[in-house]
């Protein structure tokens, strides 16, 4: 999924490259906000990869919720 995540922002940085602000600012915006929300998924993705990677493969993450 990462890996995914990692080539949309390659295009939507490549199409952004092209864009200019003042020829179609709704459009250079919306590339910006794009471009910005794959880079915050990508590091949550990465951030969630590590912290699973790190439990013991028997983890119950209920454990504690049942009697």
């Amino acid at each position: 999924m990462i890996e995914q995540l990692k080539l949309l922002l390659d295009a939507a940085q490549w199409k952004a490259r092209d864009e200019d602000e003042s020829v179609d600012y709704k459009a250079y915006r919306s590339s910006k906000v794009l471009i910005a929300s794959l880079k915050s998924a990508i590091e949550a993705a990465e951030e969630f990869l590590a912290i699973t990677n790190s439990r013991p493969a028997d983890y119950d993450p209920f454990a504690h919720q049942q009697e």
